[in-house]
């Protein structure tokens, strides 16, 4: 009875543990970049109650066909406008409550088990449980992997059949679906049958019934060209497993562990073709594209958590090891600590400030944009504001255009190139702490900083249609001058005390535009103030960089008995 009530409350909390998961999940803020842009296409399309038949938001392609998710884009679109912000938040919980669910549900697997693997994927999917089209497909596969697994229970074909159902509606949500057509055929090859064949070509077909047509199934071959340019479709490497997801690397090692020595429930060591056939696939795609990783957690978690079973439960440990596996859910989710909790977008990734300004002020001619920036642009700017690049990667834009673009947002001499081509007039670049973009803007006198916050900063060229707005921005700063310079007299104090103003209209909460008071105020001999920006800035962020060098610059002015530096 003891042994019961022990494994009840170890369920009732690992259930729990679960829910905090994924409620903490969609706790954070909207900071994908892609996410705009599918509203915006879910916005176009509802407005015309017809598919888009070419882009007219970029001006570099205009006129090009590009094929969208309109499923997951109007859902997305309906939600949003019919919720807000708090709605969006609640579909993210629901996607991923939904895949956790039907992973602690798994037909396979006891109560325990089931919940301990789907906690353990959730724990190794939490940099990727991001609000966006591909979220949807996590739960997707946990359906297609519920199906098959029920199948493989009660040999009952309508089951299998129920994959074509999932495979037309997934293809239209993203297209990741050709994932549940490899698991389809996966399955028909571990233990061929004639029913399990016709289910698989049958999966396949219903996965072309998609704006993107057969064409669905070269998206691996169009992406690969991206992984140069684009990190998350980079290989995987040991500082993501070790640093940015280590939930996925003890993952991986517990796979490893399972395969090597835990046993099947009927005490088999060797593990069923089709298990085998899925971890690997799964472990090549995580290697090759590290986006995919969430596929491998939810295969490896009730693979190491059904193999290890049998080890863990001959020592009474099942209730324990359960509950420790849910614990650990909460516990990655929560330390990501990259994105802010909150409501609504990340104004710290994405340029809600900058798309304020842009809109109050309407700078004239083609803006060259972070790539980033693209999608929020197209969301807040549309129809009057045709950006350069978005995140419409696969679809829309050549492999080398975007690592061209990417170039010139470093590179003075691909910037000048481009700029060339296109004849770019203004310019939105992420302004990120830590990030070198936009170098070309920020060392050419061509340009002028008219905007800036923490996320973006807005450059005008100063001869161009924009130069009025050029004379009314920064008079001597950029968004990459170093923070020891404020405090020379390269930099007139006149111009310091003018930008460090406008830094602090612009963005009162900046910690960048605060540390620019503080050297002004410095530089004036005003203490006092200086001692305020600092405290500011450590509420702020308390690890800023800019705080130690600051603390030394009071301190040495502290020692000689004045604040006056220069």
């Amino acid at each position: 009875m003891t042994v019961a009530l022990t494994e009840n409350a170890a369920k009732r909390l690992a259930w729990i543990c679960l829910a905090a998961a994924v409620l903490l999940a969609a706790g954070r803020r909207l900071s994908d970049p892609d996410l705009p842009w599918h509203l915006a296409v879910g916005r176009a399309a509802a407005a015309a109650r017809a598919t888009l038949k070419a882009d007219a938001w970029s001006y570099t392609f205009a006129g090009r066909p590009v094929p969208y998710e309109y499923a997951s884009d109007l859902a997305l679109y309906a939600v949003q406008r019919w919720a807000g912000f708090p709605g969006l938040h609640l579909l993210a919980a629901c996607a991923i409550g939904v895949m956790a669910w039907l992973l602690a549900r798994d037909p396979r697997a006891d109560p325990a088990a089931g919940l301990a693997g789907s906690a353990l994927a959730v724990a190794g999917a939490s940099p990727f449980l991001i609000l966006r089209p591909a979220l949807f497909s996590f739960a997707f596969f946990a359906l297609t992997l519920w199906l098959v697994n029920k199948h493989r229970q009660e040999q009952r074909g309508r089951w299998l059949w129920l994959l074509v159902t999932v495979q037309i509606l997934w293809a239209n949500v993203h297209a990741f679906a050709i994932l549940g057509a490899a698991v389809a055929w996966a399955y028909a090859l571990s233990r061929p049958s004639r029913e399990k064949f016709a289910a698989a070509l049958a999966a396949s077909l219903a996965t072309c019934i998609s704006p993107f047509g057969p064409g669905i199934f070269l998206g691996p071959w169009q992406v690969r060209a991206l992984s140069r340019s684009m990190a998350e479709w980079a290989p995987a490497s040991w500082d993501l497993f070790l640093h940015y997801d280590p939930a996925l690397g003890l993952l991986c090692i517990l796979a490893l562990a399972a395969l090597l020595w835990g046993r099947e429930a009927n005490g088999n060591r060797r593990p069923p073709l089709f298990d085998l056939f899925l971890l690997a696939g799964a472990a090549v795609l995580m290697l090759a594209r590290f986006r995919l990783a969430p596929f491998f957690a939810i295969i490896a978690a009730p693979f190491a958590v059904q193999r290890l079973k049998p080890l863990v439960q001959t020592r009474g440990w099942l209730p324990t090891a359960a509950l420790a596996c849910a614990l650990l859910a909460p516990a990655a989710v929560a330390a990501r600590g990259e994105v802010p909790w909150g409501v609504g977008f990340d104004p710290g990734r994405l340029p809600e400030g900058a798309a304020r300004f842009i809109a109050q002020v309407h700078p004239q001619g083609p803006v060259y944009n972070d790539i980033a920036f693209g999608g929020y642009l197209i969301w807040r700017l549309q129809p009057g504001v045709p950006v350069f690049i978005d995140g419409r990667s696969a679809r829309l834009y050549p492999p080398g255009f975007i690592t061209e673009a990417r170039s010139a947002m470093y590179d003075p001499a691909a910037f000048s190139q481009m700029e060339s081509r296109h004849g770019f007039q203004w310019a939105v670049v992420n302004a990120w702490p830590g990030s070198t973009a936009g170098l070309p803007l920020a060392a050419s006198s061509d340009w002028a900083m008219v905007y800036l916050d923490d996320a973006a900063a807005v450059y005008v060229k100063t001869g161009g249609p924009n130069r009025r707005s050029a004379g009314q921005g920064y008079q001597g700063l950029r968004h990459l001058t170093p923070w020891p310079l404020l405090l020379e007299e390269r930099i007139p104090r006149e111009a310091l005390e003018h930008d460090a103003a406008l830094a602090l209209a612009q963005a009162p909460d900046s910690p960048r535009a605060l540390f620019w008071s503080a050297a002004a105020a410095l530089r004036r001999g005003d203490a006092p103030l200086a001692r305020l920006r600092r405290e500011r800035i450590a509420r702020l962020a308390a690890s800023d960089p800019g705080l130690p060098l600051l603390d030394r610059l009071l301190n040495l002015a502290e020692a000689r008995g004045r604040y006056l530096i220069e």
